[in-house]
């Protein structure tokens, strides 16, 4: 999967999509953020970022039990690596292909009534990362069947003529699902963007409607990057229910829809959840207690080893893109450190590989539950 294919998300933004798509802004608050969060200073931007590596647990299916040490308490010291930690990678990728699997038979059964499931996206950037985000959601449906829509606005115009699209493709009877790439520009407020979604092609769940309809435990849809944790948490048989569940992040659209969602009694369910947010005191006492840390905070390499406890289970639902010297003139990497928190946890998502494939799966599955639902076949809620 190529790197960009990878979510990416805001620490606190409102503005972060689903997929935790959001583009890193430099400012002197991140320098500091990452300050508040690790044990140790953060290294220079352009340090070097050492190759993730396979480990002797690598699978694609849950053949075993990951079970996250319980430690009572906040632990206050750092943790030093072991050596005798050999983690397992959770992979994404054999996760995502069952998923497209399932989807591509369910479009072939709306074919034959007739009714090829359509997705249209509208994307207001000219941020390179945001261009391969939409072009990889129509790469995506494509392979399934799934025909798309695809709207640009200049990020320079007025809100109006975002707002015009949105309405279009919401209006329009051949469309079934519209989602919106975000963040979108200053000058244009999310929130008058969400209300002219049509609720039932809202598959981002950015619809004010359909956040409360997931709140309340009744969700029209589960927004992708939640699914996908979702979804790798029970395929690697990763137990969160009565466990100490820390989710690092706070955006409307990954942090709070997840830890929502772990809170309920479902499967996975009936965790106990603290969210970490840059007003949190001390965030490494809060992942340090924690049997589950996921992440969706949009630094690079916030985390590491220091902050986790042995045996915990790590989700990455991060890739911060950051400038190196290789051929694309960039690298990705998650807001773990991955080589420093692998002698420590048990479990731990790779950026990339991780949590991306699984995130653009999870949103055709979206479309096609939009598509049943407005052709009357089978299909679960209204």
């Amino acid at each position: 999967m190529p790197d960009s294919s990878i979510c990416r998300s805001a620490f606190d933004s409102e503005g972060a999509s689903s997929e935790g798509e959001c583009r890193r802004r430099r400012s002197p608050g991140i320098s500091a953020l990452a300050r508040e969060f690790r044990a140790d200073p953060v290294g220079p931007t352009g340090e070097a970022v050492a190759t993730v590596r396979g480990a002797p647990g690598d699978r694609p299916s849950g053949s075993r039990l990951v079970t996250a040490r319980r430690f009572p308490g906040k632990l206050q010291a750092a943790h030093p690596p072991s050596p005798d930690v050999q983690s397992e990678r959770l992979l994404g990728e054999p996760v995502a292909a069952e998923i497209r699997g399932t989807v591509e038979a369910r479009v072939e059964r709306l074919v034959e009534r007739e009714r090829a499931p359509t997705l249209g996206t509208v994307l207001m950037s000219d941020d390179p990362g945001d261009r391969r985000f939409v072009e990889l959601k129509h790469e995506a449906c494509a392979a399934v069947g799934i025909a798309t829509r695809d709207v640009r606005v200049d990020p320079t115009d007025p809100a109006s003529r975002l707002h015009r699209a949105v309405e279009r493709l919401s209006a329009d009877d051949a469309v079934d699902a519209v989602f919106v790439q975000v963040p979108l520009p200053d000058h244009v407020d999310t929130a008058d963007v969400r209300e002219r979604i049509d609720p039932r092609k809202d598959v981002d769940c950015l619809h004010p409607a359909n956040l409360g309809r997931l709140v309340a435990g009744d969700p029209r849809f589960v927004p992708a990057t939640t699914a996908a944790v979702v979804r790798l948490l029970v395929t690697y048989d990763v137990r969160v229910e009565g466990r100490d569940v820390a989710v690092v992040g706070r955006s409307a659209v990954i942090g709070r829809p997840l830890a929502n969602r772990l809170l309920q009694d479902r499967v996975p369910g009936n965790a106990t959840v603290t969210v970490c947010h840059s007003r949190t005191d001390d965030p490494g006492a809060v992942t340090r207690g924690a049997d589950v840390v996921v992440t969706a905070a949009g630094v690079p390499e916030l985390v590491d080893g220091s902050m986790l406890s042995p045996g915990a289970a790590v989700v990455d639902a991060s890739a911060n893109r950051r400038e190196a010297g290789t051929d694309r003139g960039h690298e990705v990497v998650g807001d773990v450190a991955f080589e420093s928190a692998r002698e420590v946890v048990s479990a731990i998502t790779p950026v990339p590989g991780g949590i991306g494939p699984v995130t653009l799966a999870a949103l055709l599955e979206n479309v096609s539950l939009a598509a049943e639902r407005r052709a009357g076949a089978d299909a679960p809620g209204s």
